[in-house]
């Protein structure tokens, strides 16, 4: 298994994604935030995270813009450790002419751990700033990504407390804990 995700230019990524030998490439712009997109439908269907409160969702559906192709994924947890990746190529918008580029099943956890290697790659080269700029229309998604790290190292959400303020009750993260998992993908560079 392997998966790529890396900034060509100013708006545009390049996309490598291979398993069980079969492959895609996609070249998604800035008309999508096309990283974003992806990881937090990752978020939803992980069985043990309350990412959006509630139960999560077994599928979901992303797409991308290619300016005038469109790629979209369709994942679907197919039981607690397995998930379904179904990845379709449009010629354009229209959704005309798509081709079936991969639709397999894998190990969940195996391509969380790929997409997380890429983001820690994305994030050594560019940061997150320089990640803006290149990007241009999307921020780096570091909620996301903070909570696949989490859940891959400790297969639970990401610790939250419940505050209560003038009344109102929300929801804070341990900032502490954020700042110990950048630091430790800092301690690799």
């Amino acid at each position: 298994m392997k998966f790529t995700y890396e900034l060509l230019g100013v708006g545009w990524a390049e996309v490598n994604i291979e398993i069980n030998g079969q492959k895609s490439y996609s070249s998604p712009s800035y008309l999508s935030d096309a990283l974003g997109d992806l990881l937090n439908a990752l978020l939803r269907i992980i069985p043990e995270l309350d990412y959006y409160e509630g139960a999560p969702d077994n599928k979901e559906f992303v797409v991308w813009s290619e300016e005038p192709a469109e790629t979209q994924w369709t994942l679907e947890l197919v039981d607690l450790d397995k998930i379904r990746i179904k990845i379709e190529c449009f010629e354009d918008e229209d959704n005309d002419n798509g081709t079936i580029d991969i639709d397999e099943i894998c190990n969940l956890n195996q391509f969380l751990s790929e997409v997380v290697k890429a983001l820690d790659l994305l994030l050594e080269k560019h940061g997150f700033i320089g990640y803006k700029e290149m990007w241009y229309e999307y921020e780096f998604p570091i909620g996301a990504y903070l909570n696949l790290k989490y859940y891959l190292d400790n297969k639970s959400s990401f610790p939250m407390q419940e505050k209560i303020q003038d009344g109102e009750k929300y929801r804070k993260s341990l900032i502490k804990e954020e700042l110990m998992i950048l630091k430790k993908l800092s301690s690799k560079l």
